[in-house]
């Protein structure tokens, strides 16, 4: 008997909170999967304690079979799968590339929900290259996955604008929601579909998302001003950017461009008031209005409550190193 709303046995492989959030639509549209593939527990916060993947706790609180592995050509990841008799697995940001065995394994193949609009922002890190490349809108695409890198043809793709208040957080979060909306109405249709969907991709305006890498959350204070705000806001919570004023290395959250000139050096302090700080760059002023110390918690504080203990660290004048 079908166990999901849309009439299939589906499996799910994902790992972090995007692919989480859009597993909680699934189980909330009646559409649960059987099993969840996922990446094994890995040691995460101060403690280093042993932490499960955000997509093995939602499928754990919903009674969700899960399965973990590295290694996904391995004989008994593919034989656990392939008794799991599945209709189709739905890949999201698993962390792993899916070999053959597991692409031709189900009847309708392997789904992939991407946060871009393909084939602009192929590879690991789509959200934050949107922001950072200044696009002005992006999306999702729910894609048939081939052995390409995110090159598979196209079941249904869906936009939303990039916001200039938006930070990768929030762009992640909006993504997802739309993401499980779109993949139900894929999986609702998927055994009826016309001959002529899934679409093949259109190579023209192919580009890839390297993966984050943490020296790019460096400040370089050469740069204009709209391109570190947007560093900033895409960096954000997930690999926040960063400069050092002097031996101190302070982390900024939030952010905006002003484009009006200064004569002072790049990264010198231009003003500090409770409002928030203003620093020159190489083309305009970057308007700093949330940061973390280096001391106390590192927790992400107001410019306000930053000049109570370091109102002498961040003084007019005082200029931030490179």
């Amino acid at each position: 008997m079908p166990v999901t709303a849309v009439g299939l046995q589906l499996g799910f492989a994902g790992s972090p909170p995007f692919a989480a959030q859009v597993l909680r639509r699934l189980i909330a549209d009646g559409n649960a999967p059987k099993l969840v593939l996922t990446q094994p527990d890995r040691r995460a916060g101060r403690g280093k304690r042993l932490t499960p993947s955000a997509v093995s706790v939602a499928a754990s609180n919903a009674g969700i079979e899960v399965v973990t592995a590295t290694n996904l050509r391995a004989a008994d990841t593919v034989e656990r799968l392939s008794a799991a008799r599945l209709d189709a697995l739905v890949v999201i940001a698993y962390g792993l590339i899916l070999p053959s065995e597991i692409l031709n394994l189900p009847p309708y193949g392997c789904i992939n929900v991407h946060a871009s609009l393909l084939p602009r922002w192929r590879g690991a890190a789509p959200i934050e290259r949107a922001i950072l490349a200044g696009d002005e809108r992006t999306g999702i695409t729910i894609m048939a996955m081939d052995e390409g890198l995110d090159t598979g043809a196209i079941y249904l793709a869906g936009e939303t604008p990039i916001l200039p208040t938006d930070t990768g957080d929030t762009l992640r979060a909006r993504l997802a929601d739309l993401g499980g909306e779109l993949l139900t109405q894929v999986l609702t249709n998927l055994t009826d579909l016309p001959a002529d969907i899934p679409v093949p991709q259109d190579q023209v305006g192919a580009c890839y998302a390297a993966k984050l890498k943490p020296e790019e959350a460096r400040i370089d204070w050469s740069q204009p001003a709209i391109e570190l705000a947007r560093k900033v806001q895409a960096f954000n919570s997930r690999m926040p950017a960063f400069a050092y004023l002097g031996e101190h290395r302070i982390r900024i959250f939030l952010a905006d461009a002003n484009p009006t000139a200064s004569s002072a050096d790049p990264g010198t302090i231009l003003d500090a008031t409770r409002a928030g700080m203003a620093v020159a760059t190489g083309r305009g002023q970057l308007m700093i209005s949330s940061l973390a110390m280096p001391r106390g918690k590192g927790k992400p504080m107001s410019v306000a409550n930053a000049l109570n203990g370091y109102a002498d660290l961040l003084a007019p004048g005082r200029r931030f190193n490179g």
